[in-house]
């Protein structure tokens, strides 16, 4: 009735612009001081977002929000053109989303890191490609979990990945490990 397509927000994030962003249950939701907006999936409209549920939001170098959802994957918004570009996991494509279920995201000058309920991704902006990072009870080095609940990374440049069952992690960009902290 007030302008937010949904009571239950998830996220928010104000953009470079000022505008405020809110991920609800049931849409993505711009303020910009005056009037929501309000963006949900359309399926006449190939760029409109991928699903309803918005659960992390973040703004990159480049000005595009970024938008995680529950179970529609990774979209990436372009505030110029207004569309939502979708990556979405690809069973058959190893170097897509590694899942569809985001739970955070982090930007940095080369890419994107998404933490997802199948570990953790890293997108790269140059090339376009996924690397995934995934628990494995037999290597002490790998992810801790693949349950990653939060993502930051450190004054000192240190990576940390919060996990919902396994503490959290260190990633060493040098090795490409992880130290894990129960």
């Amino acid at each position: 009735e007030e302008g937010l397509s949904q009571s239950s927000v998830n996220v928010i994030l104000q953009d470079r612009a000022g505008s405020l962003w809110l991920g609800t249950q049931d849409g993505l939701n711009r303020y910009d001081g005056y009037s929501f907006k309000i963006y949900k999936p359309d399926v006449d409209d190939p760029n409109s977002l991928s699903d309803r549920w918005v659960t992390s939001l973040t703004e990159d170098s480049f000005g595009y929000l970024w938008v995680g959802t529950r179970l529609g994957g990774l979209n990436r918004y372009n505030p110029v053109t207004g569309e939502f570009k979708h990556f979405i996991h690809d069973n058959i494509d190893l170097e897509s989303l590694g899942n569809n279920q985001i739970s955070a995201l982090l930007p940095d000058e080369k890419g994107m890191w998404i933490g997802t309920d199948y570990g953790l991704d890293f997108f790269n902006y140059e090339t376009g490609v996924f690397s995934h990072y995934r628990a494995f009870p037999e290597n002490p080095s790998s992810l801790s979990s693949n349950l990653v609940t939060t993502i930051f990374r450190d004054s000192g440049g240190t990576l940390w990945v919060g996990t919902l069952n396994a503490g959290v992690n260190t990633y060493n960009e040098n090795n490409n490990s992880f130290q894990a902290y129960k």
